[in-house]
């Protein structure tokens, strides 16, 4: 791990045009407006970060802000456009055999790896990089992309063939899912992984890393879209405070805010100068994680409340959904109960939980169960973080008031996901996002398996055999609909166990300075359009 503010610098491209070198200093003396007297700065673009990076390798990496990043240095085969449409990034397109128990994948030529590693990218690369993240000695948190591959290889420079398990319901989603980035394997035989130097194919080449202070990107010139990127420089700061953040665009020190303080959005909206953008986000929710798991592990006593499905049903009827909308997301968010928003292409119009908080159904619910009023909780909840914090505050009230004793210890974020992994909880707050393919959601936490890491949504009185048994069901045989009745489903058991409290569903939103142009919000906000924006000169 780097130490804070040491610099990692490589291989600066030969030529920048206008700002150049100077782009580094011109950031932290201060970026000049569009329009000042001066040098012209139309060329670089800053954005805000809300919070740091724990790495630059997205196959390595846990914080959403490395994706953010990354995901313009370096490519996947597939990439959810701003519909939601899964598009071919690196991939031109696919064929699957008869049966549906391979895939063969054609890929785009004349495709570059980025300096000084500069070459064609072909099929072997693909199959390096899927055998890098598959390999456990590498450690990538994201091997369960690979659960259902058995097989992939080269056939030819231009076509990589997949063998599956069984036949991938979600072949385009799982090939964009975190993880399933193309790093150049020459950049990684040579450094030795890409954490502090990402190679790829995107339209931006990473240029440095000053850790806690700013990522420099510069514009890919042998990127295979003409006209992308829009700009020649991007500087993407670290700007955790929401009040310094607003400060510094309505100042013109940065162009955009890739993180809006929801609640803070009014402010922004108030000024000419400052365009919001927000877009319903299919892959974000805040919730409330109920642990149901029975298993006797570190720090879970036997016989915990929310073990049984009353107390946790009691739990969601003390939740009061229209305080989360407007207190921890400023009105900008949508009440719903369950995985996906209703207007969502797997959307469920199921709502079995009172919206409003309804403390006597609450109560009669704890009644119902073996247990007594007021019923001990142990919450968990991340005092760095503004939207956790601010979830657990508010769930620790409303449950107070509905028949519950709530012990809330709040903690430094990386304590907490210790706490978290190690079951040391019954109910937590938790913010995220969702798998555009309902597929996907089985290679998430509460849905492992695997003898190392037991699902904390396990217990006798709920619906989890038969929510397993759907991941197990879908199959590439399926039409689209008969995939969303089994995900609806799925979708209503999750809700009436109570265990993946959905509080509210939150819109993504950027604000940018209004002379950036050609900018459109991309639902997922790890997708972050920035190549495409320009600078009005």
């Amino acid at each position: 791990m780097k130490s804070e503010n040491t610099v990692t610098e490589l291989n600066r491209r030969q030529a920048l045009t206008l700002l150049g070198g100077a782009g580094s200093a011109a950031m932290l003396a201060g970026c000049q407006d569009v329009g000042d007297d001066g040098d012209d700065d139309s060329s670089t673009l800053h954005v805000q970060l809300g919070g740091s990076l724990d790495s630059l390798d997205p196959q390595l990496a846990g914080l959403r802000n490395t994706q953010v990043v990354v995901n313009r240095v370096v490519e996947k085969l597939f990439e959810p456009d701003i519909e939601m449409e899964m598009e071919p990034v690196l991939a031109e397109g696919y064929e699957l055999t008869d049966d549906g128990g391979s895939v063969i994948i054609q890929l785009r030529d004349g495709v570059m790896f980025h300096p000084p590693y500069e070459r064609e990218m072909v099929a072997e690369d693909v199959v390096y990089n899927f055998d890098r993240v598959s390999d456990p000695d590498t450690g990538s948190p994201r091997q369960d992309n690979f659960d259902n591959l058995e097989d992939w290889y080269a056939e030819g420079d231009y076509e990589l063939r997949i063998d599956f398990e069984e036949p991938e319901a979600a072949l385009e989603a799982t090939l964009a899912n975190t993880g399933m980035h193309v790093l150049s394997p020459d950049a990684l035989e040579e450094e030795g992984d890409a954490s502090s130097h990402p190679v790829g194919t995107g339209p931006f080449v990473f240029e440095e890393w000053v850790t806690r202070d700013h990522i420099h990107l510069v514009a890919h010139d042998d990127y295979r879209v003409d006209g992308v990127p829009g700009v020649e420089e991007v500087y993407f700061r670290p700007i955790e405070e929401p009040a310094t953040a607003i400060t510094e665009i309505q100042e013109g020190e940065i162009e955009m805010l890739h993180d809006v303080p929801l609640d803070n959005a009014g402010q922004l909206e108030d000024d000419d100068d400052i365009q919001v953008q927000f877009v319903e986000a299919p892959d974000l929710r805040f919730r409330m994680m109920v642990n149901a798991s029975d298993n006797e592990i570190d720090g879970r006593a036997p016989g915990a409340p929310t073990q049984s499905q009353n107390i946790r049903q009691a739990i969601a009827e003390a939740i009061n959904q229209p305080d989360f909308v407007e207190i921890a997301a400023g009105g900008h968010a949508d009440v719903g109960q369950t995985v996906y928003p209703e207007d969502n292409v797997w959307g469920v119009d199921y709502q079995p939980f009172s919206v409003e908080a309804d403390p006597d159904r609450a109560q009669e619910l704890i009644e119902e169960s073996d247990f007594d009023a007021p019923v001990e909780l142990t919450m968990i909840s991340a005092s760095d973080e503004d939207d956790l914090r601010t979830l657990g505050q508010l769930a620790q009230d409303q449950l107070n008031d509905a028949g519950f004793e709530v012990n809330l210890e709040e903690m430094e974020v990386a304590s907490w996901v210790e706490r978290l992994n190690a079951f040391e909880w019954d109910i937590t707050p938790n913010h995220g996002s969702h798998s555009p393919d309902p597929a996907l959601k089985r290679f998430e936490r509460m849905f492992w398996t695997d003898e190392e890491n037991v699902p904390y949504y396990e217990s006798p009185d709920s619906n989890a055999d038969r929510v397993f048994e759907i991941f197990e069901e879908d199959s590439s045989e399926l039409s689209q609909d008969e995939r969303y009745e089994l995900y609806a489903e799925f979708q209503r058991l999750l809700c009436d166990d109570a265990v993946y409290l959905i509080c509210c569903h939150p819109q993504n939103a950027h604000a940018l300075r209004t002379y950036v142009e050609d900018f459109e919000i991309h639902p997922m906000d790890m997708y972050f359009p920035i190549h495409n924006a320009r600078l009005e000169q």
